[in-house]
């Protein structure tokens, strides 16, 4: 018999990952931009890894509860829980 690990709520240390499926995938180059000039940029200033593939994207972010505060307009000095 195994045992399943319990989680409790997300810690400031955890990693999060995005999966998004596009339907239309001849909008993504304009949208991300030459040589994916777009997502790097969100990458800089959102401070979050971005994967394209195909009609998938993918969008890991490290530290969830830092950027859920910055999104919630506390910025992002403030400190981690």
């Amino acid at each position: 018999m195994s045992k399943k690990s319990q989680r409790g709520p997300l810690a400031a240390t955890d990693r999060v990952k995005l999966e998004i499926l596009f339907d239309k995938v001849q909008l993504l180059g304009p949208l991300f931009g030459q040589y994916d000039q777009n997502l790097i940029e969100l990458e800089r200033q959102l401070g979050v890894y971005i994967s394209a593939r195909g009609n998938r994207v993918q969008v890991a972010v490290r530290r969830p509860l830092r950027h859920l505060r910055l999104l919630s307009g506390h910025g992002w000095d403030s400190p981690d829980p």
